[in-house]
């Protein structure tokens, strides 16, 4: 992709975008670039699996990163957690970093949904990949939650769960779906005890539901989850007893419970929506194009 980009006449482009591609690293062009991403590979070589390729590798796969945040004119990152990686790994100026958070790709409806109110516990985990994601953290929360006598139910979508997760009460795995927004509307809660994350859309969609997000404090997902305000931030060794407790006290104080559903639908109302990512855009654009004709 690189060369058949060093083949075209750039100069036609007002502005070039790049989304999480290295491929610029080689660029030479006088066209600013705005190139946006939720992670350096600084961060990623040891946090999620198959980037650490050996000392000689990824030496030279950082150098690759070092050049394509020094060719663009803005960078846009989806977390506060990757724009310091930026910083501190690769010394990228200030006044070209940009945080801004992604939005809900879900169809979300016009205003928060009403709950059941049927005392049932709904919980809702998304994810596909079952050990990163903490499918069995969350099912063993479920168990936690039932022994404590709470009428509770865990619906899991977009995985292939593990033959040794057992067959129990209250328990639903659905590999996959089309349309997962009936889910959301139908939970009370949504969990994802994740072992890594460098963002999360997931969570902006869990917030446009009302959803308050149980997770953990991992990589970029305080960028999107606020802890006590919009969900639960627990540590990353969390466990499932530890998820049942968190989930408890919030679910026995139907006050609480619902000041966390507002906080949740206003922030993505306020911020987690692609509507204020565009115009977030637009703004670092306009800003990128005016440093070139300096």
């Amino acid at each position: 992709m690189g060369r058949n980009l060093r083949k075209h006449d750039l100069s036609k482009y007002d502005l070039l975008f790049s989304i999480g591609s290295t491929e610029i690293a080689n660029l030479e062009t006088t066209v600013p670039i705005v190139h946006l991403t939720d992670a350096t590979f600084a961060q990623m070589v040891g946090y999620y699996d198959g980037f650490d390729m050996g000392e000689k590798r990824n030496r030279h796969a950082n150098e690759i990163q070092r050049k394509a945040y020094e060719v663009s004119t803005q960078i846009i990152f989806a977390s506060a957690w990757a724009a310091r990686s930026a910083m501190n790994d690769y010394h990228v100026p200030e006044e070209k970093i940009n945080v801004v958070r992604f939005g809900a790709n879900q169809d979300v409806p016009d205003r928060l949904p009403e709950r059941q109110g049927d005392g049932m516990l709904r919980l809702l985990f998304v994810g596909k990949e079952w050990v990163r994601k903490g499918g069995s953290i969350a099912v063993d929360a479920l168990t936690s939650l039932q022994d404590r006598g709470i009428d509770a139910e865990l619906v899991m979508v977009g995985c292939d769960a593990p033959r040794s997760v057992p067959n129990m009460k209250g328990l639903t795995i659905i590999p996959y779906v089309e349309d997962v927004s009936i889910y959301f509307r139908e939970a009370d809660i949504f969990i994802l005890p994740t072992r890594a994350e460098c963002a999360g859309i997931v969570f902006c969609e869990a917030s446009a539901y009302g959803l308050p997000s149980f997770t953990t404090a991992t990589g970029g997902v305080p960028d999107y989850v606020e802890d006590g305000v919009t969900g639960r931030l627990l540590p990353p060794d969390a466990r499932g007893e530890d998820f049942a407790d968190a989930i408890a006290e919030l679910w026995n104080d139907p006050e609480a419970m619902k000041e966390m559903r507002l906080n949740a639908r206003r922030r993505y109302e306020e911020e987690l929506n692609w509507d204020v990512w565009m115009k977030r855009f637009e703004e670092i654009a306009e800003k990128a194009l005016t440093a070139s004709k300096a």
